[in-house]
């Protein structure tokens, strides 16, 4: 709630909700908080499946949840606060060659012609996948609210229908009962209800709430020059501008006019990518491997 409140983004919430899931899997929902100690946690984060990073990630979440708890007064001092992390080996970011992004463009135009275009904005102009693709487990923030609602006016009409006797297995008055219906239907709460679930439907027509929808093609300003990646996608919330280089325009060009998503969704992506894997022979795509690319040259 802390972290809805402030506006962290959608997957913040996600990751946090998801490794304290973890936590009370493990320790078991009775644990109260106060008795959790340092090395408790460290003995956790050492059973954690998953590699350095992933163990990191776990401490970098313990520390803020007990940091949080320490600043609500529910403990007196953050016994994740001295968690060691991992150190993890530097090394450069991997990027492919130029040869390497030509046998992938023109793969993607033999057996993947749908995202071609997506895949040169990813070389040539650095985008993160989830930015062309969106992401699943996400919702637009309207929906968010618009769900919220339909959860409060639901609740004030549960509390009509008790109030009226009409819950289940109360009472074997079938012409009072009826009369309650009838009451309970002409209801303040029943007309906010039906307003509430119509509000949630057009908000879910015209907002998504399956997955967040990744770049589309009105944000592709061939005229102008320039790509928007709007704030709800970014991974630091942030909209910004990114400039179509004479390499990009010239692959976006044969695809102008078009409407809707620049790739369809983020199934559709990953299932486009392995193809051209399979085309060229190669096996990894490789973390973030079109930006470092693009940033490398």
């Amino acid at each position: 709630d802390w972290h809805e409140g402030k506006g962290s983004k959608p997957e913040t919430i996600r990751e946090i909700r998801r490794r304290l899931a973890g936590l009370v899997e493990a320790f078991g929902k009775d644990m109260p908080i106060a008795r959790f100690s340092r090395e408790a946690l460290r003995e956790f984060v050492a059973g954690r499946d998953g590699g350095a990073a992933s163990k990191n990630a776990w401490v970098k979440v313990l520390r803020a949840f007990f940091g949080f708890c320490e600043r609500e007064e529910v403990v007196q001092d953050n016994p994740a606060r001295k968690l060691e992390k991992v150190k993890l080996p530097s090394k450069s970011p991997e990027f492919w060659t130029v040869e390497q992004v030509a046998a992938v463009l023109k793969a993607a135009e033999a057996v993947a012609p749908d995202y071609a275009a997506g895949m040169a904005i990813l070389f040539f102009a650095g985008l993160r996948p989830t930015e062309l693709a969106g992401q699943y487990g996400l919702e637009d923030a309207r929906v968010t609210e618009a769900k919220k609602a339909l959860a409060k006016v639901r609740a004030e009409y549960e509390a009509e229908k008790v109030r009226l006797g009409l819950d289940r297995g109360r009472g074997a008055d079938t012409e009072k009962q009826a009369k309650n219906r009838e009451k309970l239907e002409a209801s303040k709460q029943a007309a906010d209800l039906a307003a509430a679930l119509a509000k949630l439907a057009a908000v879910r027509e015209r907002h998504g709430g399956t997955a967040m929808p990744g770049l589309q093609w009105a944000d592709v300003n061939l005229f102008e020059g320039f790509i928007r990646v709007r704030g709800e996608t970014s991974k630091m919330a942030q909209s910004r501008l990114v400039s179509i280089s004479p390499n990009l325009a010239a692959w976006l060009a044969k695809y102008g006019g078009k409407k809707g998503g620049v790739v369809d969704n983020p199934t559709g992506f990953h299932r486009a990518r392995e193809r051209v894997l399979a085309h060229i022979g190669q096996d990894e795509w490789g973390h973030d491997v079109a930006r470092h690319t693009y940033a490398t040259m």
